[in-house]
C-alpha cells in the first residue's frame, strides 16, 4: 500500500469515526430524556417496581458513561461517573428517594444534554460544564449527610456502614485517633461514630477535643460504641449516646441514628 492510500484510509476511518461520534451527540438529548422519565418514576412506587426502574436507571447512565469515553467525548463521559457515583449513593433504598434526589439527578441530566450541544460546535468550550458540575457536587454533598465513623476494626467499621446503608449518609471511616480530630477540624461532619479503644488518642479524648475546639463541628452529635458501659468520662468527654457492644447493638445504632436525623 503506498503512502498516499494509506493517508486516504486513515482519512475515511476518521471520518467515519466522526459520523458515529456526532450520531452519538445527537441522540444524546432523546437519550437524556428517557432518563429522566426513570429518574421521575423513582418517586412514589415502592418495591418490587422501585429495584427495577432503578437498576434500569443505572444501568442506562453507566451506559451513557462508557460510549461518550469510547467517542472521545470525556467532559460527558465524567459527568455521568459522577451521576453514576449519586445514583449508586442512593444505596438501592426507596426510602432514600426524595424531591433533593430527583432534582439532582435531573440537574446532571440538563447538564449532559448541554454539553452535548457544545460539542457540536467547531470550538467547544466546556468551562461551563466545569462551573455547573461543582456547584451540583456541592449541592450532592449537602444532600448526603457526612458522617465520620471511628473504630480500630475495619471489620466492625464496614459492619456499622452497612447497616446504615439505608440512610442517606456518606461515610468516612479511619481507625486513628489523631486522624479523626484533624478531620473533625477541617471537614464538616453531621455526626460521628466512635470506638473507646482507637490507635493514637482514644474515643472520649477525641470527643473532648472536638468539644473544646472552635470548630465547625463542636457541637455536632456523638455516639460511643464500648462493650464497657460504667465509663467515668471526664469533664466534656462524654458522648451524646453511648451503646453497648452487643449483639444488640447494631438495632440500637439504627435507632439512635434515626433519632439523630430527626432532631436534625
Amino acid at each position: 500500500m503506498s503512502s498516499g492510500e494509506y493517508s486516504a484510509d486513515m482519512e475515511q476511518t476518521k471520518q467515519l469515526l466522526d459520523n458515529v461520534k456526532i450520531a452519538f451527540l445527537e441522540s444524546l438529548p432523546e437519550k437524556c430524556s428517557e432518563q429522566e422519565i426513570l429518574v421521575l418514576a423513582l418517586n412514589g412506587i415502592e418495591e418490587p417496581e422501585f429495584t427495577d426502574i432503578y437498576d434500569e436507571l443505572y444501568r442506562g447512565v453507566h451506559s451513557l458513561k462508557g460510549s461518550a469515553g469510547t467517542y472521545g467525548i470525556p467532559v460527558i463521559s465524567t459527568v455521568c461517573h459522577h451521576l453514576e457515583d449519586y445514583i449508586e449513593g442512593l444505596n438501592g433504598q426507596v426510602s432514600n428517594v426524595d424531591d433533593d434526589f430527583i432534582t439532582q439527578c435531573l440537574g446532571y441530566l440538563d447538564l449532559i444534554r448541554k454539553a452535548a450541544k457544545e460539542a457540536t460546535t467547531d470550538n467547544p468550550d466546556f468551562s461551563f460544564v466545569t462551573d455547573k458540575l461543582a456547584s451540583l457536587l456541592n449541592q450532592a454533598s449537602a444532600v448526603l449527610k457526612p458522617v465520620l465513623v471511628i473504630e480500630s476494626s475495619s471489620a466492625v467499621a464496614m459492619l456499622y456502614k452497612d447497616t446504615l446503608s439505608k440512610f442517606p449518609l456518606d461515610i468516612t471511616i479511619v481507625n486513628d485517633g489523631i486522624e479523626a480530630l484533624q478531620l473533625l477540624l477541617h471537614k464538616h461532619f453531621y455526626f460521628i461514630i466512635t470506638g473507646k479503644a482507637l490507635k493514637s488518642l482514644n474515643g472520649s479524648a477525641v470527643i473532648s477535643a472536638l468539644r473544646a475546639s472552635e470548630s465547625a463541628n463542636s457541637k455536632i452529635k456523638t455516639v460511643m460504641i464500648s462493650s464497657a458501659t460504667n465509663i467515668k468520662f471526664c469533664l466534656g468527654s462524654k458522648p451524646d449516646f453511648l451503646i453497648k457492644r452487643d449483639e444488640d447493638m447494631l438495632e440500637k445504632l439504627i435507632k439512635v441514628v434515626s433519632t439523630i436525623i430527626k432532631k436534625n
